[in-house]
């Protein structure tokens, strides 16, 4: 389902006119998703070329994951995308970008001093395996939720399991 018509009060329109409206509508509707995904594969394409390009060009690893980053929350139209890494066995937060770019030194700072681990982080570690969670969740709680307000979050491994270098989160 893309969409639904209603019409007040009911009785305006005829079956007659419905018969034959209905599939032009949906002729119309179907024209526009395609166009849409048509747009927002695009758009992928484009800032994946543009993570790539990053990369090239990058003086440092921070510079490279920062882009990406903002350039990832960007693509997910999300708030912001952060990046863990796996270091000595234990993930530790390395970078954090805002999808329109800005910096706020006091998030970053509380952000690589976090007192606990992320838990949704943790678990898509150990599985290898994608997940989305909400408040609701046990695996989005605590000082996360309350430093940053995260009302949900969607984590991907990064590497392939089982040699996984970190957690991607947006």
């Amino acid at each position: 389902v893309v969409g639904a018509l209603v019409i007040e009060p009911a009785a305006a329109a005829s079956a007659s006119q419905l018969r034959y409206a209905t599939p032009r509508l949906a002729v119309a509707l179907q024209e526009a998703w395609t166009r849409r995904s048509e747009q927002r594969r695009l758009a992928q394409a484009e800032v994946l070329l543009g993570v790539i390009e990053s990369a090239a060009l990058a003086r440092s690893m921070d510079q490279l994951l920062g882009s990406a980053c903002e350039q990832l929350a960007a693509l997910g139209e999300v708030h912001r995308a952060c990046v863990f890494l796996l270091e000595d066995g234990v993930l530790v937060p390395r970078m954090a970008s805002y999808a329109d770019g800005r910096r706020d030194i006091g998030s970053w700072t509380q952000f690589r001093q976090a007192p606990e681990p992320l838990r949704l982080a943790d678990e898509v570690l150990r599985t290898g395996r994608p997940l989305s969670a909400d408040r609701d969740s046990h695996l989005l709680t605590g000082w996360w939720v309350d430093a940053f307000g995260m009302a949900s979050a969607l984590a991907v491994p990064l590497g392939r399991s089982p040699q996984l270098s970190g957690v991607l989160t947006l």
